[in-house]
């Protein structure tokens, strides 16, 4: 359900088709639009450097817990915590390079 979720967000920030408020962000002008769009991407991807970091410190803690309905280990399901970031990360980071040159 983690992975799916995350792969589901990742593709909602590719087609920047994520949850936002459009309603303020749509009566500034197009530059101060613009802007804003960009300070967003910036504090997200920060964002998710923090879940990426601590995604992982919790994942690796996952190596010792072993599931006891399924018998394995829990890393793997804790993994998709950071590698969901990791992709979403990667879809702002393309839209805010894209944003830098369709300027």
């Amino acid at each position: 359900l983690v992975w799916t979720s995350f792969l589901g967000a990742s593709i909602a920030f590719e087609n920047r088709e994520n949850v936002g408020v459009e309603f303020f962000t749509n009566k500034l002008p197009i530059k101060a639009r613009k802007k804003l769009i960009i300070i967003m991407d910036m504090l997200s991807l920060v964002f998710f450097l923090f879940v990426i970091f601590y995604g992982m410190k919790f994942a690796l803690q996952g190596w010792k817990v072993v599931s006891p309905a399924t018998s394995i280990k829990m890393f793997f399901p804790y993994l998709g915590i950071p590698m969901g970031s990791l992709f979403c990360f990667v879809q702002i980071l393309f839209n805010l390079i894209q944003n830098f040159y369709n300027e």
